[in-house]
């Protein structure tokens, strides 16, 4: 696996919560990047973008679980990794708590052998 991310010439690795497996798993679901014009776009593509859930004067949104789930579960595991590990990802993550936003929490085993996370109360 090593030979084949190194053979793509990609940087992935040098950022911190990616390590040679999960560097693999983004190159074979993203494939070419710029076939993404905005990280918005490619927001969507993961399902990580929040989906409008408004109505009238109410502005909300709520989680959106379209997507491709499998690179959304690994740019979640990049993001608790950079959390636990400090740098831009856990000083960001500070910050939101600081303004109030709810932690994430344990949510409990999902299979019996990996936690999960969840937000909320």
């Amino acid at each position: 696996m090593r030979d084949a991310l190194a053979a793509t010439r990609t940087t992935l690795t040098a950022l911190p919560g990616l390590g040679t497996v999960l560097a693999a798993k983004v190159i074979g679901h993203v494939g070419d990047i710029s076939r993404f014009p905005t990280e918005h776009h490619f927001a969507g593509c993961t399902g990580s973008a929040p989906l409008d859930a408004s109505s009238g004067n109410n502005v909300r949104h709520r989680l959106n679980t379209g997507g491709n789930r499998a690179l959304n579960s690994v740019l979640h595991v990049i993001a608790i990794c950079q959390i636990r590990d400090g740098g831009r990802g856990q000083d960001y993550y500070q910050r939101k708590i600081a303004e109030g936003k709810t932690p994430l929490k344990p949510a409990g085993p999902s299979n019996g052998c990996c936690p999960t996370w969840s937000t909320g109360s």
